[in-house]
């Protein structure tokens, strides 16, 4: 049985999809360094000089945030061997995907959380599909939820760590405001690596599910072997 087949054990799945997304993160470690490091020192310079909710700060900090995230999926694909294309993978299909996959997410949390949570799972393996294989993103969202069907559980479950390192960074913003003897600009910055440790490894996990989910015999052994 494939080892991320709908009828294989839970434990084996979750197992299967660390193990993968550890893979991509050490053919990665350079790109996702400079990620974490450019970004926190980015995020943490913007909160100290008080220009972090400021709409020129936001929009900046936003605008760097999806420049480097293009190119750190690009990278994890490639490093890892799971890019089936050269070209075709522009940032305006990437940045058209993060625009409906936010909206969505966001539309289904404020109806009743549930949806909101769902679409967050089922579109996970999206950028994959979308960077990895040149899919439109129309057809990106529907292999995504085709190919996660029967791994919703599997796919949440496995997805706590990235939501522990974003409640570590809210958790961190709460002691600036609670004026602990801790200086501010330290709560600052582990607030934004946090945050930029969370991004990289979520976007890990999404590729380790799209290389564990596109292809329906699961023959990962031709990719990491």
């Amino acid at each position: 049985m494939p080892m991320f087949d709908p009828q294989s054990s839970v434990p084996l799945r979750v197992q299967a999809l660390f193990a993968t997304m550890q893979t991509i993160v050490r053919a990665a470690a350079v790109p996702c360094a400079i990620f974490i490091v450019g970004m926190t020192l980015l995020g943490s310079a913007l909160d100290l000089s008080n220009q972090g909710e400021s709409g020129g700060g936001m929009i900046a900090l936003n605008a760097a945030g999806l420049v480097a995230g293009f190119a750190l999926c690009r990278a994890m694909l490639d490093k890892s061997g799971l890019s089936s294309i050269t070209a075709g993978r522009s940032f305006g299909a990437y940045f058209g995907l993060c625009i409906v996959t936010g909206l969505g997410t966001v539309v289904g949390f404020l109806l009743l959380i549930v949806p909101g949570v769902v679409l967050l799972i089922r579109w996970l393996p999206a950028f994959g599909f979308l960077l990895g294989d040149g899919e439109g993103v129309s057809q990106s969202l529907s292999s995504s939820w085709n190919r996660t069907r029967g791994h919703f559980w599997v796919l949440l479950a496995g997805s706590m760590m990235p939501f522990f390192l974003l409640a570590l960074a809210g958790g961190s913003y709460v002691m600036v405001d609670m004026g602990y003897a801790v200086p501010d600009s330290v709560w600052l910055i582990v607030a934004n690596l946090a945050i930029y440790a969370s991004t990289a490894g979520w976007s890990a996990y999404g590729i380790a599910a799209y290389a564990l989910l596109k292809d329906e015999r699961n023959a990962l052994s031709d990719v990491f072997g």
